[in-house]
């Protein structure tokens, strides 16, 4: 058994006809908030140009990270197959978890991705491992959601800053998480090393961001701020290749 076998089982029929009915979940999802949101358009008097601009705006605002889902995307269907790849991506989309997941799973089995020893029983480990270890990222927001929901619509009822705080304290503590690993260009934590390109990338991303977003908004120009997110990966990422 080698390698060519198991990417033949990782692409095989059986193996797209299992994933069919998690990646039909997304789309009827996708149409189901799509029904949501023209009934609310329609209770609330939205106009269509309205309904326009927040739809190029979202559209706008995925390029980034979509692009970046897409190149890690290319490289894991080599490693472990288009099905599997496909239906991690469609769920949680966290391009750099599902890489290590494969990786380090594979790693637990003495071989790595793409080693001609990449086994039946590798490619079983990997596809646990990355399901665990995603379970995480589906039951934390099923237990914090509605809480936070809570909290925050008593604070706005409330009137005065209160909501305001906690919408702009969990953005920044979220977009904070997610930039630590990327100082040291995610080979290790924040504490254990820092590598001053990778560094620099994340200064420069962040500081192009409040610039467009911030002169955008004082120039009036809707469409710096809605590019502002792909402009800043861009830069960001063109900062690292130059430094």
């Amino acid at each position: 058994m080698n390698l060519n076998e198991t990417l033949k089982l990782a692409n095989s029929l059986s193996m797209w006809l299992c994933i069919l009915p998690l990646l039909s979940l997304v789309f009827f999802q996708a149409w189901k908030f799509w029904r949501i949101g023209m009934k609310y358009k329609n209770e609330f008097s939205i106009s269509s140009e309205d309904v326009r601009a927040s739809m190029r705006s979202g559209i706008i605002a995925t390029l980034g990270p979509a692009l970046s889902i897409f190149a890690v995307g290319l490289g894991l269907m080599v490693q472990i197959g288009a099905p599997l790849t496909l239906s991690r991506l469609s769920i949680i989309g966290n391009a750099m978890y599902e890489s290590f997941a494969a990786q380090f799973a594979a790693s637990a089995m003495g071989t790595t991705l793409g080693a001609e020893n990449f086994t039946y029983a590798v490619f079983t480990c990997c596809v646990f491992v990355m399901n665990l270890g995603g379970i995480a990222m589906l039951i934390l927001p099923l237990i914090s959601i509605r809480p936070v929901s809570y909290a925050t619509q008593k604070a706005t009822k409330k009137g005065g800053i209160l909501g305001r705080v906690i919408g702009t304290s969990a953005a920044l503590a979220s977009f904070g998480y997610t930039s630590l690993n990327y100082f040291s260009g995610s080979k290790y934590t924040l504490l254990s090393g820092i590598d001053a390109k990778y560094t620099i990338s994340v200064l420069v991303g962040a500081g192009s961001m409040l610039f467009f977003s911030l002169f955008g908004k004082k120039k009036k120009i809707s469409w710096m701020r809605e590019w502002s997110l792909a402009f800043s990966i861009i830069l960001g990422a063109v900062s690292t290749i130059l430094f």
